[in-house]
């Protein structure tokens, strides 16, 4: 089975700090980030992270690029089968009327997204145990006595 790509679980808050401690240049390094992370995750999506950080400076197309980052991470949560989605106009009018909301709502996301992951891994690795397990155990029932190595009464009177 391939191994799918899981994002980093970051504490929205810390994103927010290092952010002011470093004068918004952490706050670019977390866009980048977040947005490869979708990429690795979700091939299937035509992204580019390096674009997405420089539409940063443009206005406009910065508010394009924080509405499609957040909608990219949508289409990721469906196409896992997530029920518990972003909503990506939501994002960007954090990101317009509270900008520090916009980091955490969609950090928060993220973090759910993967911790989902994490879960369902586990789930069904414990399902195909509980499956080779049962296989074992049919296979036990259905192979004959000799098959076994155990012997039935007939036989150890025989000997």
């Amino acid at each position: 089975m391939e191994e799918m790509f899981m994002g980093k679980k970051r504490n929205p808050g810390l994103v927010i700090l290092y952010a002011f401690l470093t004068l918004g240049i952490y706050n670019l390094v977390w866009y980048y980030k977040i947005n490869n992370e979708v990429q690795k995750h979700d091939s299937s999506q035509d992204l580019s992270p390096g674009m997405a950080v420089c539409a940063m400076f443009v206005p406009i197309f910065n508010l394009v690029s924080l509405y499609n980052t957040a909608n990219r991470i949508k289409l990721m949560q469906k196409a896992d089968g997530s029920t518990d989605l972003i909503g990506p106009g939501v994002a960007l009018l954090w990101a317009m009327f509270f900008g520090i909301g916009y980091p955490i709502y969609v950090q928060s996301a993220l973090n759910n997204h993967w911790h989902e992951h994490v879960v369902s891994d586990a789930a069904q690795e414990e399902e195909i145990a509980r499956l080779v397990l049962e296989e074992e155990l049919v296979g036990e029932c259905t192979d004959g006595p000799e098959e076994n190595g155990l012997a039935t009464n007939n036989d150890a009177e025989k000997n």
